[in-house]
């Protein structure tokens, strides 16, 4: 790699570490603000419904316990929370970067005129062989997140438009408005990383036919093109995550399937205003 190109696969690093002290610093916020709703409630409420062994409205002192034994698994929990939900989508980000890279290194074979026309096609076949170490990278982030993505998919839809419907229902104060707001909030994040990148992945790859195409081709041997040709025609299949091995992990499947919970939404606010 060259310098700038090194420089460009630090910054994406830097940027998914970047990410996920983001996630940590929402999740434990979001998590503590619910704790902060329950302690202004005069001992009243919990952040969340949980059983434990003794009755912790008897007193002030069991409150207390039970709301700080609470919070501190709550947030061990959103700590745990964070890869579960950022490492599959961190990871195709840096390896968006590594494909990059390859396919800079693609677009510039043979430009380079001290180098004769066999170190170049050895140059080719070691594009091939990184390309062919990133695709099989990207094969097991594709099996390992689809199943988990897709039932990211069901919970948030339901865990969202079970939010809304407390929020329509009930009338809570504004410290329970905010946090949740914030849970809602983290249902979103929680599948729009792996959305996002996974289509910024697949923009990538089919990108690598004109890369491969703005390499120096025309100057080289019949034998060169043939393989360039050859690898031309494996690469124009999209590289697509499934969700489930059926629902395409695309910003378009992110964006119709918040407008199909905000539509639900819109239709229980009318129910609840108008009557149905």
């Amino acid at each position: 790699m060259t310098g700038k190109q090194k420089d460009q696969l630090r910054r994406a690093i830097k940027f998914s570490r970047l990410i996920s002290l983001s996630l940590m610093v929402y999740y434990v916020g979001g998590n503590l603000v619910h704790a902060l709703a329950a302690a202004l409630s005069n001992g009243t409420k919990l952040g969340f419904e949980t059983w434990f062994p003794f009755d912790w409205k008897k007193s002030g002192f069991r409150y207390w316990v039970s709301l700080f034994i609470q919070t501190i698994f709550q947030v061990q929990m959103s700590l745990e929370q964070v890869p579960n939900d950022s490492l599959g989508a961190l990871c195709l980000c840096v390896l968006s970067a590594h494909l990059q890279i390859v396919m800079e290194r693609f677009a510039n074979i043979h430009y380079d005129p001290e180098k004769t026309e066999e170190e170049s096609f050895q140059d080719f076949i070691q594009c091939l062989e990184d390309h062919r170490i990133i695709m099989d990278i990207f094969k097991v982030i594709q099996n390992s997140i689809s199943f988990t993505i897709f039932i990211q998919f069901i919970t948030s839809i339901i865990v969202f438009s079970t939010s809304g419907l407390i929020y329509l229902k009930f009338s809570p104060s504004l410290t329970e408005t905010v946090a949740v707001f914030l849970f809602m909030t983290a249902e979103i994040i929680q599948i729009f990383p792996s959305c996002y990148y996974s289509d910024k992945f697949m923009e990538k790859t089919d990108r690598m036919v004109f890369m491969l195409y703005s390499s120096n081709w025309m100057d080289i041997s019949p034998r060169f093109r043939k393989h360039l040709i050859i690898f031309m025609q494996m690469t124009q299949e999209k590289k697509i995550i499934l969700a489930g091995k059926q629902i395409p992990i695309t910003l378009d499947t992110f964006m119709s399937t918040f407008t199909m919970i905000l539509r639900k939404q819109r239709r229980k606010l009318c129910r609840t205003l108008y009557g149905a």
